[in-house]
C-alpha cells in the first residue's frame, strides 16, 4: 500500500495541462487513466474497453495524447504511412489520390486524371498499364505503347518501341534498345546512351541524365504527359497521364482499368494466348515469330539453387516494409528465371536488375529500401569522385578527389510523399537532404522531414506544412540548365532538340 501511495505521489506532479487521475480517490471516471484519450485511439477507431482502474496523467477533455506525450487537439494528431509519421493537415499525393491527415486518419480523394505505368524489365517481363503480367522472348522490334490505334488518331502520335538482342544458350535477351517517336522527333536509348534527332514543335522534351538512370519527361500540351525511366540496360518504365481518353495499344495494353482485355492485338481483337498477342505487335512482319519461352531453370538445373538463394532477398526481412504494399512473389519468380537464364556472363547483372525492379516498385509506393551492400549488387559511385569527364563517355583520373558523390537508394527519404520529381536510386553529388533540380540546375533542399513531429502545446495553431504536388508538370523552357558535375558520361542534347 505504501508503494502504491508513493507511486501516486510521483505521478501526481503531471506536466501541464495533464491532470492526475487516482484510483484511490473517488472520481467521476471509476477507471482513472485506463482509457485516457490518445491519438492512437483516434487512428485505429477502436473503442477502449477498460478492465480495471489505472492511476496516471490524463489530457484535459477535448485533447489527445500523441506519441511524444503531448496533449493536442484531434486535428493535430499525426497519421502514419509506410512507417513515416505525418502531422495533422499534411497532404500526401499518390498516383491516383490526394490524402489529407485528419484527426489521426487519412481522408482521400481520387484525382481526376490517374496516371498509368507500364514496366518492361529483365528478360522480357512486362507489367501492363492495367497490371497484367507476362513474359516473352523474341529478337524483333516490338511496339510497347502508342496512341496510334487506328480510329481517329490525332497528330502527333507517340510510339515507344523495344528491340531485343538475344544471347545465352536458353535464348534470353541480353541487351535492349528503346526507340521513341513523337511526330518528327526521334529519341533512341541504347548502349547506355541516348540520341535525339528531328524536331516537333508541339512536343516539349526534358532530358534528365544521371550515372545510373535516364529520365525523359515528354509533354504534349492538352493531350498527355509521358515519363520514361531507363536504367541504361534492360529496364524501362513508361508512365502516362492523359488529358483525353485517347485509345492506347501495344504490349503495354490499353490502360482502360481492366487487365482482362490487355492482350488486344494490332487487329483489334483480344488474343487467346500471349504468343499471338506478342507476335501481332512486331514492327516487321519479316521478323520471326516469338515462340514459347522455356523455363531457363529447367535447362540449367545446376543454377536453380544459386538463383533461388540469391533472389530470396526479395522475400526476406530486407524488403519486409514493402511486402504489404507490393506483392513480392511474382518479382521473386521473375528474378529466379532471369538468374537461371543469364548463363553466358552478366549473371549478376541479371540478378541485380531483377531485384532493382522490385525495389523501384516499392519506391513508387512510397517505401524506400536500402538493399545494396558491398558484396551484393554494389554501385561504384566513388568513381566519379576521382575521375573527371574529358570527352563523350571518356574519363580521366583526377589528382584531387572531391568526395561529394555517393549512392542513395532514393531521394529525400524523409519526405517521399511530397517529393516533386521522379524518384530513383542512383549516384548523387547533392547532400542527403537535397536533390538535384534540373530546372534550377542546382541542388535544392528536400521538403521538411516528417518522421518526427514538432512538440505542440494546448491552444497553439494546428501545424501546417507547405506540400508539393507530385503531379508532373513538364517544363516549357527552351533550354534546361544542367549542372555539369551531375552528368558524368552523358552528353546534354542541344537546346534545339529539346523543344
Amino acid at each position: 500500500e505504501f508503494g502504491t501511495r508513493q507511486a501516486e505521489m510521483f505521478f501526481a506532479s503531471c506536466p501541464e495541462p495533464k491532470t492526475f487521475q487516482s484510483c484511490s480517490q473517488s472520481s467521476e471516471d471509476k477507471f482513472g487513466a485506463a482509457c485516457a484519450p490518445t491519438c492512437q485511439m483516434l487512428a485505429t477507431g477502436i473503442d477502449c474497453v477498460p478492465t480495471k482502474c489505472e492511476s496516471g496523467c490524463v489530457c484535459p477533455k477535448g485533447l489527445y495524447e500523441n506519441s511524444d506525450g503531448q496533449c493536442v487537439p484531434a486535428e493535430e494528431c499525426p497519421c502514419d504511412y509506410a512507417g513515416v509519421s505525418y502531422p495533422g493537415g499534411f497532404e500526401l499525393h499518390t498516383d491516383c489520390k490526394t490524402c489529407t491527415c485528419s484527426q489521426g486518419r487519412w481522408t482521400c480523394q481520387l484525382s481526376t486524371q490517374c496516371p498509368s505505368t507500364c514496366v518492361l524489365y529483365g528478360e522480357g517481363h512486362i507489367i501492363t498499364f492495367d497490371g497484367q503480367r507476362f513474359v516473352f522472348d523474341g529478337d524483333c522490334e516490338y511496339m510497347l505503347a502508342t496512341d496510334d490505334c487506328g480510329a481517329n488518331s490525332s497528330q502527333p502520335t507517340f510510339k515507344v518501341l523495344t528491340e531485343n538482342v538475344i544471347c545465352g544458350k536458353s535464348g534470353v535477351t541480353c541487351s535492349r534498345a528503346i526507340k521513341i517517336s513523337l511526330g518528327g522527333l526521334f529519341i533512341t536509348m541504347a548502349d547506355s546512351n541516348y540520341t535525339v534527332s528531328g524536331e516537333e514543335p508541339l512536343v516539349h522534351l526534358k532530358v534528365k541524365p544521371s550515372p545510373l538512370n535516364l529520365v525523359l519527361d515528354i509533354d504534349i500540351p492538352g493531350r498527355l504527359n509521358l515519363t520514361l525511366v531507363w536504367n541504361k540496360h534492360m529496364s524501362v518504365s513508361i508512365k502516362i497521364r492523359r488529358a483525353t481518353q485517347d485509345a492506347l495499344c501495344g504490349l503495354c495494353g490499353n490502360a482502360n482499368g481492366n487487365m482482362k482485355d490487355d492482350f488486344e492485338t494490332r487487329s483489334k481483337y483480344v488474343a487467346s494466348n500471349e504468343l499471338e498477342f506478342v507476335n501481332s505487335w512486331k514492327e516487321s512482319p519479316l521478323c520471326g515469330d516469338a515462340s514459347y519461352a522455356v523455363d531457363p531453370c529447367s535447362l540449367n538445373t545446376f543454377r536453380r539453387s544459386w538463383a533461388e538463394r540469391k533472389c530470396n532477398i526479395i522475400n526476406s526481412q530486407t524488403f519486409a516494409a514493402c511486402h504489404s504494399k507490393v506483392y513480392h512473389l511474382p518479382y521473386y519468380e521473375a528474378c529466379v528465371r532471369d538468374a537461371c537464364g543469364c548463363d553466358t556472363g552478366g549473371d549478376c547483372e541479371c540478378l541485380c536488375d531483377a531485384v532493382a525492379a522490385y525495389a523501384k516498385a516499392c519506391l513508387d509506393k512510397g517505401v524506400c529500401v536500402d538493399w545494396r551492400t558491398p558484396d551484393f549488387c554494389p554501385i561504384y559511385c566513388d568513381f566519379y569522385n576521382t575521375h573527371t569527364l574529358v570527352g563523350e563517355n571518356e574519363y580521366q583520373y583526377a589528382q584531387e578527389s572531391n568526395c561529394t558523390w555517393h549512392y542513395q537508394p532514393c531521394l529525400c527519404p524523409g519526405s517521399l510523399g511530397s517529393f516533386p520529381d521522379t524518384n530513383t536510386e542512383g549516384c548523387y553529388n547533392c547532400s542527403q537532404n537535397e536533390y538535384f533540380d534540373h530546372s534550377e540546375g542546382t541542388c535544392v533542399p528536400c521538403a521538411p522531414p516528417t518522421t518526427t513531429l514538432p512538440p505542440t502545446t494546448t491552444g497553439s495553431q494546428p501545424t501546417t506544412e507547405t506540400t508539393i504536388s507530385t503531379e508532373f508538370h513538364s517544363s516549357t523552357s527552351a533550354n534546361t540548365p544542367v549542372a555539369p558535375s551531375y552528368l558524368p558520361g552523358l552528353p546534354t542534347p542541344p537546346p534545339s532538340a529539346l523543344e
